[in-house]
């Protein structure tokens, strides 16, 4: 099922304002990083006939912005320095404020493991990013046939303006991945909170506390066979659906790990607060399989 490639990692060469580092694994997978922004910008993955595809939707072009859905808010993109030991990759970026190490790593079984480590030399706030959107196609289609699933019972409802308002239940609502359902038809339901955030920008509720890492969501998408699994530690995850040339379908999706969901907006950015007597920690494992 898989071609052969070589069991190795390596760092590329200047690209733009940063290095780009590139991580494989036996399964004919490669997870590219730039040093801009820690930003993950390819995830190059098989599909059930072999095929390779890169299931991330991220560009070169836009990690200019800070805001880049993949890359880490509020910090300047230009500042992070990037090292690799195996199949690892770190990034750190030093403020007068903040001290962020970020960390890839990938393994044979398709894990991408995410590790943040904030700290602070006072009380301050910082935007975590670093989740990318994802089209398990791999560009081939829109992600309306994608079969989600999301461990979750409640989520929050959003104003006009996209500020949470209050915890909702899930049940008899478009909200209601707790078995898999494609996301598709739940775009065009004749619900409120859809229409507000032109889709799906909510945050859903999916542990009471913070700190032990779990599976929270699934993604199986039937015509490339490949299957996204999200593991987090946080109490919080939000999903988000973008769109390409005002198509309902969705050109791709996002499911971002939060540790506040009563803080999160349509925007899905989440204020950490950290501080010397409280270092930040937060592990995110995106896994990439087949289902054949």
């Amino acid at each position: 099922m898989f071609l052969t490639t070589a069991n190795h990692s390596r760092a590329s060469g200047p690209s733009g304002p940063g290095r780009l580092f590139t991580l494989h694994n036996d399964r004919d997978m490669a997870v590219t990083i730039s040093e801009h922004g820690a930003a993950l910008m390819a995830w190059w993955a098989p599909d059930r006939y072999g095929r390779l595809a890169d299931v991330v939707m991220a560009g070169a072009d836009s990690l200019a912005e800070p805001g880049h859905p993949g890359s880490l808010r509020r910090l300047a993109p230009a500042g992070w320095q990037g090292t690799m030991d195996g199949r690892c990759v770190t990034l750190r970026h030093a403020s007068e404020e903040l001290a962020v190490e970020l960390s890839y790593r990938l393994d044979d079984e398709g894990r991408l493991s995410i590790e943040h480590h904030v700290g602070a030399r006072e009380e301050s706030t910082v935007d975590l990013g670093a989740h990318p959107r994802f089209n398990l196609t791999g560009g081939r289609g829109d992600v309306a046939d994608h079969m989600l699933q999301i461990e979750a019972d409640h989520y929050l409802k959003i104003d006009r303006g996209g500020i949470p308002m209050d915890v909702a239940p899930v049940e008899g609502t478009a909200f209601d991945f707790r078995k898999p359902a494609a996301i598709g038809p739940r775009l065009v339901w004749p619900d409120v909170q859809i229409g507000l955030a032109g889709g799906f920008g909510h945050c859903f509720q999916v542990g009471a506390e913070r700190g032990q890492l779990r599976v929270v969501a699934r993604v199986y998408d039937p015509r490339s066979g490949r299957r996204l699994q999200v593991a987090t530690t946080e109490a919080g995850l939000g999903f988000c659906t973008d769109t390409q040339g005002g198509s309902p379908d969705g050109a791709g999706l996002r499911l971002q790990p939060c540790s506040h969901p009563e803080h999160l907006g349509v925007g899905l950015a989440a204020a950490v607060i950290v501080s010397p007597r409280n270092v930040f920690r937060r592990t995110t494992v995106y896994q990439l399989t087949l289902q054949l």
